[in-house]
């Protein structure tokens, strides 16, 4: 085993920074995916009318292949929710 130096010891940091970096932005990568599903169920919930507290299993089936108006009003609902929350659509 080589000596450890203070060359040897910031690498060593510099490697544990490097995966503490790593694990945040993995985390808030993931955080940002539950939200983006989240967000999915909610419009898919408003295009049927659905309950609040309904199976979202059968509502998410029925919306996969919807006809015309159903398309332009998720469409719609999803633009508006985007211009809502953020400064763009």
């Amino acid at each position: 085993m080589a000596p450890l130096n203070r060359y040897t010891c910031y690498g060593a940091i510099e490697v544990v920074a490097i995966i503490i970096i790593i694990i945040i932005i993995s985390v808030k990568l993931i955080q940002i995916c539950y939200l983006t599903y989240e967000i999915h169920i909610i419009r898919a919930r408003a295009v049927v009318k659905a309950p609040k507290f309904s199976h979202i299993t059968p509502i998410l089936k029925s919306l996969h292949w919807l006809k015309v108006n159903k398309r332009i009003e998720h469409k719609l609902l999803s633009l508006a929710y985007k211009v809502l929350t953020t400064s763009q659509p």
